[in-house]
Formats: structure tokens, sequence, C-alpha cells
């Protein structure tokens, strides 16, 4: 038994109706009333107005889930389940939204530079090496400001913390490929074999 129309619906039958048919002189649903069934029949549409859809009318979903579609084509929303330590992601290839890792080693998958502090160097290590070196250009160790390893040409010059170390590129002597800090400041010494 068909449950009757509400008064706010709009229910139109398309029998006749060719696909991409325009239909005029109807008037849109004002709204839509929560917890209202409405049996429908062959080639029937029933439209909501847009504003008025209510999210807690989808139903019931799995634990840690999220709506959407998972392929690269139009469909019919699901729910996406994930599980611990998983992010929400679309696949390499283009053609899935699921939850799991990401690949960090593609150049979409992060911007910016990695901090310390979460397990990165706090720089950005793709650049061409100063003369004397450069502390944006280093893998830092610690807290201790400037504290870690350094790379150049020519003789280090920069400011690092003690006990730091400078790899020199252009060195040719076991005198100038290898120095160490020893003031905290700008006063390095070459390390010999």
């Amino acid at each position: 038994m068909a449950t009757a129309l509400p008064a706010n619906v709009n229910l139109i039958q398309l029998l006749a109706a060719s696909p991409g048919t325009t239909i005029t002189g109807v008037e849109p649903i004002e709204s839509v009333q929560s917890n209202t069934s409405v049996a429908l029949t062959f080639n029937q549409m029933l439209t909501f107005a847009q504003a008025n859809f209510s999210v807690g009318n989808i139903g019931a979903l799995a634990g840690l889930s999220v709506v959407g579609v998972a392929g690269a084509v139009t469909a019919t929303a699901a729910a996406i389940t994930g599980t611990t330590d998983q992010v929400l992601r679309i696949a390499q290839n283009g053609t899935g939204l699921a939850f799991g890792s990401i690949q960090l080693g593609t150049s979409s998958a992060v911007t910016g530079i990695l901090g310390q502090a979460f397990g990165g160097t706090g720089n950005n290590l793709a650049q061409g090496l100063a003369n004397g070196g450069n502390t944006t250009l280093a893998v830092t160790l610690s807290t201790v400001t400037n504290f870690g390893i350094f790379v150049g040409t020519g003789s280090p010059s920069i400011s690092a913390a003690t006990s730091s170390i400078y790899f020199r590129n252009d060195g040719n002597t076991n005198t100038t490929r290898l120095y160490i800090n020893i003031n905290g400041s700008t006063s390095w010494t070459a390390v010999t074999a």
C-alpha cells in the first residue's frame, strides 16, 4: 500500500518524457518533512529542495567512515571506512578515494618542510652548495642551535655549534675535506686522517 504524498512534495509522472526533456511550469518544493515515507512507482521522480536535505537521514554507517564516492566516476555515495593510523587519500593513479597510507615520495603528497620535532630536517635540502656553507642546508641533530652536519664549497665560514661537522665538496687533500667547529661560532679546524 502506497503512502500518500505530503502537500509539500512534488511528484512528476515521467512516463511520456524522453531523457533530457525539460519540464516547465513545475513549482519547486519548499520543504520536506522529516520522518516522511513515500512510495514511488515506475518512472516517477521525487524532487527535494537541496537546502532542506538532512544528513541525519542518510542512515546508519559503519564506525570510522565518511560518506563519499570511492571511484573516479559519478556514483551513489556510500560509506568509505578506515582503520587505525590511516588517512583519507586519493590513490596515486587518481582512480580511487580510500583510507590508507600516503606515499611521501611523490611531489603531490607533501608540501613545505617537515620540522625536526616531527622527524624531518627542518631545512630544504634540495638546493645548491654555498661557498663557506649555509645553515639552511644542514641536518641539525638536537635542540642545540646549529648543531649538526653542514655542507658547502670552500673553507667553512658559517656559525655553528661546537663539534658540528662540515663536509667540503671541493676539498682535494686530506686536510681540506672535513672540518669540525671548535668554538660555537665561525672557527673550524680541519680533521686530518
